[in-house]
């Protein structure tokens, strides 16, 4: 199924999933070729998510699509830090308040406020802040200057199962707590992947990122 038809199929999905809420799309682009991610830019996709940060960068040089907003998905080495910040929109991928002080301190340095999210270790087995700990993290977050919180990302089980709805419940429940607390404004809960981002959908996601299934990467 070429790219048109397969962006077309997942509109259709999620204009008739449960949520109401706009939907916005992550395309992956880490393992696309330069011709598919033109070819999704030009049939309106804006948000691009790459995993590492060097190949990241080369790609945004080459092909410089002026209205893309690069997101990083994966995980940040604090020796890349002064290579991200600044060179993508969001940095989705801040698992522990070292690497978000590490950002506020490029940022400073840059004169700029870089966004995050904090990536939660939903599944207990990957990187990331325990649901525990997020709101002490978040205190902490809020005396950095120089990054702007906006969203959570979470990655489910490999294989979807009871235990998929039961992340994506308690994280739909952990935005709606933190937000009695603190000044989050617009916030995404990015979670769903092409394996179950309906079901990531209809528990709350505002934000998807689908890479296999809309570029037909096996």
């Amino acid at each position: 199924m070429i790219l048109k038809d397969q962006l077309a199929k997942i509109d259709q999905e999620l204009d008739s999933a449960l949520s109401s809420a706009k939907v916005k799309l992550v395309a992956v682009s880490k393992y696309a070729e330069d011709e598919q991610v033109i070819a999704a830019y030009n049939l309106g996709l804006r948000i691009f998510g790459e995993n590492y940060v060097l190949p990241a960068l080369r790609r945004q040089e080459r092909l410089d699509l002026p209205e893309a907003q690069w997101h990083l998905l994966g995980p940040l080495q604090k020796n890349k830090v002064n290579k991200a910040v600044g060179a993508f929109e969001v940095i989705q991928s801040v698992h522990n308040l070292e690497l978000a002080q590490l950002i506020d301190k490029r940022a400073g340095v840059l004169g700029i406020k870089q966004k995050i999210f904090l990536q939660i270790n939903s599944t207990g087995d990957k990187s990331g802040f325990c649901f525990e700990s997020v709101p002490e993290a978040l205190r902490q977050i809020y005396q950095l200057e120089n990054i702007e919180l906006r969203g959570f990302m979470t990655m489910g089980p490999h294989e979807i199962s009871q235990k998929s709805e039961t992340i994506y419940q308690r994280m739909r429940l952990l935005k709606e707590e933190m937000i009695q607390t603190f000044p989050l404004g617009v916030f995404e809960l990015s979670m769903g992947m092409s394996n179950d981002y309906l079901l990531a959908v209809n528990h709350g996601s505002t934000m998807i990122r689908i890479g296999r299934e809309l570029f037909s990467i096996d």
